[in-house]
């Protein structure tokens, strides 16, 4: 069938495309593929602390104030906005001794940071299953699961006007032990290539890397002085564009090569003797059963559940360099640290993330992402560089066309422009807190439907 589409006005789906055995390929996905592309930021993120909870009910555990625990939350909202995917980590800190069980985790509201439920309120608008379980072993603990929940249009109602919170309930503290808000985060992103030409020894043709920063907004930070972050460091799984060798460092450093931020390769242990809420009894020697593991945070594409690097209530300083034009990610590798001609394998400048792009999976086309957002693999084509037909997981492409708003442009217009209903827009931009009064200056993601587009002197594109 036909596709709304640029040029003359309808795309077949299964026509010619430039390129070789395009045709096949967009026959064979129209019937099969769906799109499995990732956002290149999510949709709303949290972090989750005990403090959370200040003003609304106490968070004790053996009459102090719990603070061996913390943790984080992403929420993608789906092109067709049918489905959400969850992605929950929970961590115990290094000095821990004793790890509450974990009863429930899930989304609650309506409520604005700070506040109580209100008593009308039936419940949590969804739990994630199963329920959290970390332990002193294995102190970090992950889920990452899509949910279609028939309330999801309430669920998203939540999300966009900040009345969403996530709650963590434990056995210590049944009413909710850690607490955070959702809300869009800024996002920043860096796409790592080699900086040499790669020796053939090396096996690999052109290794790479995506990094995705989430940085908390000022008003759930805790203050002016310090932001939440969250690095989602991930890599290729095709052998060409791998790494070449096992990765010994992955870090942010600035133009004097200052570590800003460190990822931890590998799972690390720590064996620090403390008690449950944090205090160190220094100087004993632990045990095994009182050893901590914690998971690695270099993510493959694609795998099961993501794993974050996550620091709360970092100085605002370390965001700031973070945001230089200077500040790079870097990944050093066997290989690197032992070749005398490099220090690292990749590496790429931090840069404001750029609306309205996905992250490529192996098994998406331009026609896969056109299709979940009901345009036509030429548009998409028309928004991105390189061959139609070359696929590279990871790779940022357009979806829809970045449209910052300009003074006095509100919805309506842009929806008679652009052959749009509100309710397309909203799909499309998830994270839009008020429709009918769009920031001036905020970025707008847009999918004209080319029928119903209007030029600048009011009349159709498309005749």
């Amino acid at each position: 069938g036909a596709s709304r589409g640029a040029g003359g006005c309808s795309i077949r789906s299964g026509g010619r495309m430039r390129g070789r055995g395009v045709g096949l390929l967009l026959g064979l996905c129209a019937a099969l593929c769906l799109s499995r592309s990732t956002a290149t930021c999510p949709t709303f993120v949290a972090w989750l602390r005990p403090d959370g909870w200040a003003g609304i009910h106490p968070v004790i555990c053996g009459g102090v104030q719990c603070n061996n625990l913390d943790g984080f939350v992403t929420i993608a909202v789906a092109p067709d906005a049918a489905s959400i995917t969850v992605s929950l980590q929970i961590q115990a800190a290094p000095d821990s001794s004793n790890i509450p069980n974990f009863l429930s985790a899930g989304l609650y509201g309506p409520a604005l940071p700070g506040e109580a439920m209100p008593e009308t309120a039936a419940g949590p608008l969804f739990l994630v299953e199963p329920a959290p379980s970390p332990t002193l072993a294995a102190s970090t603990w992950g889920v990452t699961t899509t949910l279609r929940p028939a309330n999801l249009p309430a669920i998203l109602e939540a999300l966009r006007t900040g009345r969403g919170f996530f709650s963590v309930a434990t056995d210590r503290v049944p009413e909710g032990e850690l607490r955070g808000q959702l809300h869009p985060p800024t996002c920043l992103e860096a796409q790592l290539r080699p900086s040499f030409e790669i020796p053939p020894s090396w096996e690999v043709t052109e290794p790479y890397a995506f990094v995705s920063v989430m940085v908390s907004g000022a008003a759930y930070s805790g203050g002016d002085t310090v932001r939440d972050m969250a690095v989602h460091f991930q890599l290729p799984t095709d052998r060409a564009r791998s790494l070449s060798s096992a990765v010994t460092q992955v870090k942010a450093i600035d133009e004097a090569g200052s570590s800003i931020v460190v990822i931890q390769p590998n799972p690390w242990d720590s064996c620090v003797r403390g008690s449950f809420d944090g205090r160190n009894q220094g100087g004993l020697l632990c045990t095994d059963l009182q050893r901590h593991t914690y998971t690695g945070e270099v993510n493959l594409e694609s795998q099961a559940t993501t794993v974050f690097h996550v620091q709360h209530q970092v100085a605002k300083g370390v965001v700031d360099a973070l945001r230089n034009a200077t500040a790079r990610f870097v990944v050093e590798t066997v290989n690197s640290r032992n070749d005398p001609a490099t220090d690292f394998e990749v590496e790429g400048r931090v840069l404001d993330a750029v609306p309205c792009r996905r992250l490529m999976s192996k098994h998406d086309s331009l026609y896969s992402v056109a299709r979940a957002f009901r345009s036509d693999w030429v548009t998409l084509w028309s928004l991105n560089e390189g061959n139609p037909d070359v696929r590279r997981t990871l790779e940022p492409r357009y979806y829809a066309h970045p449209l910052q708003v300009l003074r006095g442009e509100t919805s309506f217009a842009i929806s008679r422009r652009y052959g749009m209903t509100e309710g397309e827009i909203l799909k499309v931009n998830p994270a839009i807190s008020d429709i009918n009064s769009l920031p001036v200056g905020s970025v707008v993601c847009v999918v004209p439907n080319w029928q119903a587009t209007v030029a600048g002197n009011g009349q159709r594109v498309c005749a």
